[in-house]
């Protein structure tokens, strides 16, 4: 398993608003929410330190409720992300040859009618009550003392869609989308590269993977700076597409604060056994069961391994256990598989899922398995 995300990493606000479209299951939604929320769960569960940056100066200042993302307000509550708010990408504009290729990128990119219809429904969450009633106000900028109203764009930004009224008018036209929504998209996609030096600027060059919104992975481009969200996360392990099954089927309640003490333990246990992405690529020796035993902590039902469920549909049971203690030879052994086939009799009852005091039995949770959590491939 080869982890090449870094000891720290970062993610972004637009990440997080993603989040909340799945955590929340709100309409009109942003079309990667799964993703953004196991890419979230992932990275508060394995990096040494998980960070975010701030569009503006003043945005560095939110909090309270509908200030910042749901997800991100509760998981820095729980101590598992925490926000850069020295400086922001208000302070680190962008020159104008990195826009200029941007927004070639951008155009050439919305040449793809699926890719419009992509972007209109990200567009369709984005400008939606529920983000806006935060990032209205965080795009006030400083500008001296005084505070400007930027149509909720940087003023870089503001300022260079101006110089291409004549491209964002074609462009208007063959997409059907507003000129004010098409900047407001593009601010979105090149602000990337900013929150990048912001980074950068704060931790040292490279030395932070910062994992973006996957329409920055898809539009943002840059000569001189690598974005190191091109990095594929390790999906041998998900804690985040754990957690998304017990969320699809109603198992775990979407409360963003109960999802985010959940992944506060699971990275509390996870550093404790050393079965983070980098502790496992670091070690050669097996981490499955390490990992299972974290698992066996969190208040969640495992379920019986379908290999289990088949083998006892065919008669031929398990085998393996230890004698019972003080039992020897054939007697101990015949004790321990009675002990066995009634125990997996009773957990074949529970062919959904099993309670979850039955993970924390050892030799028990070698038949369960919390899906989603290890990949067999």
């Amino acid at each position: 398993m080869q982890a090449r995300v870094r000891g720290d990493a970062a993610i972004d606000l637009t990440l997080g608003y993603g989040a909340d479209s799945y955590i929340l299951s709100s309409e009109p939604h942003d079309p990667w929410k799964r993703r953004c929320f196991a890419t979230l769960v992932d990275l508060a569960a394995n990096s040494a330190q998980l960070h975010y940056p701030h569009p503006t100066r003043k945005s560095t200042l939110s909090t309270g409720a509908g200030q910042i993302p749901a997800a991100i307000e509760k998981f820095e509550a729980a101590g598992v992300i925490h926000r850069i708010s020295h400086v922001s990408a208000e302070d680190l504009p962008l020159s104008l040859p990195v826009l200029d290729a941007n927004f070639a990128q951008f155009v050439s990119w919305l040449e793809n009618p699926i890719n419009i219809d992509t972007l209109a429904e990200w567009l369709r969450f984005q400008l939606s009550e529920y983000v806006q009633r935060g990032h209205g106000p965080r795009m006030v900028t400083l500008d001296g003392r005084r505070q400007r109203q930027t149509g909720r764009v940087l003023p870089t930004v503001l300022e260079y869609w101006r110089s291409r009224s004549v491209e964002v008018s074609r462009i208007a036209r063959t997409t059907g989308m507003a000129p004010s929504e098409l900047r407001y998209a593009f601010d979105v996609v090149v602000r990337g590269l900013s929150y990048m030096e912001v980074i950068n600027s704060t931790f040292g060059e490279s030395e932070v993977s910062y994992f973006s919104h996957p329409v920055r992975n898809l539009l943002t481009i840059s000569e001189n700076r690598s974005l190191n969200n091109k990095e594929q996360l390790p999906d041998t392990l998900s804690w985040g597409r754990m957690l998304i099954y017990y969320l699809d089927r109603e198992i775990l309640t979407r409360d963003p604060a109960r999802i985010a003490t959940i992944v506060a333990s699971i990275r509390a246990q996870a550093g404790i056994e050393e079965v983070t992405w980098i502790d496992i690529a670091s070690r050669d020796d097996d981490w499955r069961p390490r990992v299972l035993d974290v698992a066996s902590k969190i208040d969640l039902p495992p379920r019986v391994r379908d290999d289990v469920c088949r083998k006892i549909e065919a008669g031929v049971g398990l085998v393996g256990l230890a004698p019972v203690p003080g039992l020897g030879g054939v007697a101990g052994w015949l004790v321990s598989c009675a002990i066995e086939v009634s125990i997996v009799s009773m957990m074949y009852l529970w062919r959904s899922h099993v309670p979850s005091a039955a993970g924390r039995i050892k030799f028990v949770r070698g038949m369960l398995e919390w899906p989603g959590l290890i990949n067999p491939d």
